[in-house]
């Protein structure tokens, strides 16, 4: 066909009234013609007509097969049957409501997660070519773990033998401190080596990037911006390049300002907002014993990761081989940057969308069941088309085409729902979800709607279409409107319903299941006893810049001055310095016990431990048990002294007392005997989830560190208290950044982000699950009960009780729920098992949550059913059998 036919056809669909018009005007003619002659040959006026009309033949098929011509049969009989679909949605405006509603909370919600899994998982990072670039770290099988730095001996001979790696290139996070330009801040920093920003291929805004051999000594001094902390702290000045800005009590020249979508290391507010040269100290370029360096690499074009994994296998036996007093027991791992970055987050984000998945299913399940019960009602319309000529595919056709209609309004109302749903997602998600800020309604999430929206008007309206349209004319049209033949059993005379009740019962006892046990797990994380009271505890953190604390005593002095003033500050109870603060993670050393030295040298236990001062017990409230605590007079001149807690008592001497034995611990290049003079109770300092393990504590005046965190008991709101204590830090040190400040509490909060983002979602899903699953079984049994008003007036009207009703109705409802709390059972107790890792203090198994969920579900199906059971029984006999 030419293409001027196809525009020929094409314009026909918008002007279809000029052809029409035009061919019945030439048919009338031809008619008229042939009548005419009909006429002159003698024939009557009415014969002639009649025999003109015979000789032309079906006037209407002649214009059937004109009009097939002229357009697109398909297209034409799709518009039809949309147009026919709209006034069937309008005739029936509640049921429209219903279903699109139900809809738009399924697709929507669905459409949310979409988003942030789009935004974290599936989008590719910022970068050319990404899928090139990977992330290389140690791991250890005598220490443990696979997600060990690399140490910088290691790199160099990685970088000079490799085949795989185009670049590899060193960092380090480090925060700085700069000052100069308003007030003091503390920004997230890396230091890293000259080949960095080629190995990410990303290239600056304005200036440049670091040259090769700018990382070695003379060119430390050059610094390059992001573009965050450019719009923030240098109020976006366009002549920021070739300025000088103090960092860390230096000054160093700005050479250059990254794109605003280059964000790396870090995430979010951790996200890096400097960059430096990483310049080693001396002999630290062959150091093989310290892995304190991250190494990221771009893979040549072509080589795949298991191809460089097996090359950094086989790089980590040499190195063992070559150099076995420091590399014996280490390897090397080659991970994607992108799986990196997200990989912790995964399983948490899948698991949202498998749950809110099943929510969808179940709002399919929901409406399928409604067009299966209008279906019943349309079963005369059906026939009456069918007896027409219509065949059993064009009767789905059309069938379906409501569907997708329904499913594509309630994907349209569903992004709606789906944009609050983003924007409560991103201010409720944990701030250590990758990319979470980015997420938003793109083409990827439209396209997402879209395709789901169709294809979940194809699901719920698929099995509805079928029976529908299989008829048996006969019975069909002698139907009334209203009656059936079908009685009240559900699971014998509608099955097709009740299968799908129950797979709606199923699914939501699975999702019910597993919210209950995320929610109860959630519930013993935020409910375990600390061992410490954190309410009413200010902290904050404070980073002395080495070029003017270069020194312990003028750390010391420092931190010592710090908590003088506050402590003076009315409203404050006590006042503590401590090098890590409670919450924010933990730093562990080995020790030896000199009373009775361990055997092996080589493998001595190790023990968290922490720098604190004198009132860091009272800040906290953590009990003293036996011994004594420190006193401000302990500093570096003094004895040393430790206390430990409970669980190291335990451990190490289990028949005997602690007190006056002496720990040696290994701090800074040198050892140092300390005297245990306390033990204090347990505290659950690093994390909730975490179990309390061995900690030893010392004076911080006895080991001064260059960064630590000031707490803060106060007797009013901690936060109202925020400005004058970083006051009283800024009058020793105007120049002194303070940074971080919240109260302890915020930071258990943060520390049960997650599973909090985890519970409350799962949670909401159950609940929309188990309400569409009533909504379900109430649509269904007032629908049945509507249908059989015929049939409980005779059933009334031959002596059955009010009550009898009443129970029978009620009965098949709940059974149907029985059959679905058990499927659902049987499939909780199978998926519940990829909970495992998410839960705490709390079994998979756990047989409360398995009897409370199905326990609200059948009280639920006894509601909806109970609602139109009674109004079953006030059914008066006279109207029910006169209705039809």
């Amino acid at each position: 066909m030419s293409w001027r036919r196809h525009l020929a056809i094409f314009g026909a669909l918008f002007r279809r009234r000029k052809p029409v018009d035009d061919l019945e005007e030439e048919i009338c003619a031809h008619l008229e013609m042939e009548e005419q002659e009909n006429l002159e040959s003698g024939m009557p006026p009415e014969e002639a007509h009649y025999a003109a009309l015979r000789r032309f033949g079906n006037v209407t098929l002649t214009q059937e097969r004109s009009r097939e011509m002229w357009g697109w049969n398909s297209v034409e009989a799709l518009w039809q049957d949309v147009r026919f679909s709209l006034r069937m949605l309008r005739k029936n405006p509640g049921f429209t409501v219903v279903a699109i509603l139900t809809l738009a909370l399924g697709i929507g919600a669905n459409t949310g997660i979409f988003s942030v899994v789009n935004a974290v998982l599936l989008r590719p990072l910022p970068y050319p070519d990404p899928d090139r670039l990977v992330q290389l770290w140690s791991s250890s099988s005598k220490w443990g773990g696979e997600h060990w730095q690399v140490a910088v001996g290691d790199f160099a001979d990685i970088r000079d033998a490799n085949r795989v790696f185009e670049r590899l290139a060193l960092f380090r996070q480090w925060p700085v401190n700069i000052t100069g330009w308003g007030e003091p801040q503390r920004v997230p920093a890396a230091r890293v080596s000259s080949e960095w920003f080629s190995v990410l291929d990303i290239s600056p805004l304005q200036g440049r990037t670091f040259a090769p051999g700018e990382d070695q000594a003379g060119h430390e001094r050059e610094v390059v911006v992001s573009y965050p902390l450019w719009q923030t702290m240098f109020g976006a000045d366009p002549k920021l390049v070739g300025k000088t800005i103090a960092v860390d009590g230096k000054n160093y020249a700005v050479i250059g300002i990254m794109p605003s979508s280059f964000q790396f290391p870090g995430i979010g507010e951790g996200a890096t907002r400097l960059w430096i040269p990483l310049v080693l100290e001396p002999g630290e370029a062959k150091s093989r014993s310290a892995h304190n360096t991250e190494v990221v690499g771009r893979l040549k074009p072509g080589v795949r990761i298991d191809r460089a994994q097996g090359e950094m296998r086989d790089m980590s036996q040499r190195l063992a081989r070559e150099y076995p007093e420091t590399d014996t027991g280490w390897g090397l791992r080659v991970v994607s940057l992108h799986d990196d970055l997200v990989g912790e987050v995964r399983p948490a984000l899948l698991l949202l969308l498998a749950a809110v998945g099943l929510v969808l299913l179940i709002a399919c399940s929901n409406v399928s069941n409604l067009l299966l019960a209008r279906g019943a009602a349309r079963r005369r319309e059906m026939a009456v088309r069918a007896s027409m000529g219509a065949s059993r595919s064009r009767l789905i056709r059309q069938l379906l085409t409501e569907s997708v209609l329904l499913a594509l309004a309630g994907g349209l109302l569903g992004l709606l729902v789906a944009v609050w749903a983003n924007q409560t997602l991103r201010a409720i998600g944990p701030r250590d979800i990758p990319r979470l800020g980015n997420t938003g309604i793109d083409a990827w999430v439209l396209g997402f709607s879209f395709a789901v929206s169709l294809l979940a008007g194809v699901v719920f309206g698929l099995l509805p279409a079928l029976r529908t349209s299989q008829l048996d004319l006969n019975a069909a049209l002698k139907e009334g409107g209203g009656s059936s033949a079908e009685g009240f059993a559900l699971l014998r005379h509608r099955p097709a319903r009740s299968l799908l009740l129950i797979s709606e019962v199923a699914l939501s006892l699975m999702l019910l299941v597993g919210a209950t046990l995320v929610l109860r797990s959630f519930r013993r994380v935020v409910s375990v006893d600390l061992g410490m009271n954190p309410e009413r505890v200010l902290s904050m953190y404070v980073m002395l810049p080495a070029s003017r604390y270069g020194q312990s005593p003028q750390q010391a002095a420092f931190f010592r001055a710090a908590v003088e003033r506050i402590k003076a500050l009315p409203g404050v109870i006590a006042a503590s310095a401590v090098n890590m603060r409670p919450l924010g993670g933990d730093m562990t050393e080995g020790f030896n016990i000199q009373e009775h030295p361990f055997a092996d040298p080589e493998n001595l236990p190790d023990a968290s431990m922490r720098m604190v001062s004198a009132d860091y017990f009272r800040v906290l409230e953590i009990r003293l048990l036996r011994g004594r605590l420190f006193t401000d007079g302990e500093t570096s001149s003094s004895p040393r002294v430790a206390v430990i807690n409970e669980s190291m008592a335990r451990r190490f001497w289990p028949q005997a007392t602690p007190l006056g034995q002496h720990l040696e611990i290994q701090w800074g290049g040198s050892a140092g005997s300390y005297e245990i003079v306390g033990i204090v109770s347990n505290a659950r300092d690093v994390a909730p989830t975490h179990e309390p393990k061995p900690e030893m504590y010392v004076p911080y005046w006895q080991l001064p560190q260059w960064a630590g965190a000031l707490l803060v008991r106060t007797r009013i709101d901690p936060l109202k208290m925020a400005a004058a204590v970083k006051g009283q830090i800024l009058s020793i040190d105007k120049d002194q950044p303070v940074s971080d400040i919240q109260t302890l509490e915020q930071a258990f909060s943060e520390t049960v982000a997650e599973p909090r983002f985890r519970a409350e979602l799962l949670s909401l899903f159950a609940f929309l699950a188990v309400a569409l699953a009533g909504i379900g079984i109430y649509g269904v049994m007032a629908y049945s009960v509507a249908q059989r008003t015929h049939e409980i007036g005779i059933r009334i009207a031959l002596g059955a009780e009010r009550s009898d009703v009443l129970r029978l109705i009620v009965t098949e409802g709940t059974m149907v729920t029985m059959f679905g709390v058990l499927a659902g059972w049987l499939g909780a107790f199978s998926l519940v098992r990829f909970l495992r890792n998410m839960l705490y203090g709390v079994e998979p198994t756990d047989p409360f949550t398995f009897v409370l969920a199905p326990a609200l579900l059948v009280s639920i199906s006894l509601l909806a059913s109970y609602i139109p059971a009674r109004r079953a029984t006030k059914v008066d006999p006279m109207v029910a059998l006169r209705h039809e």
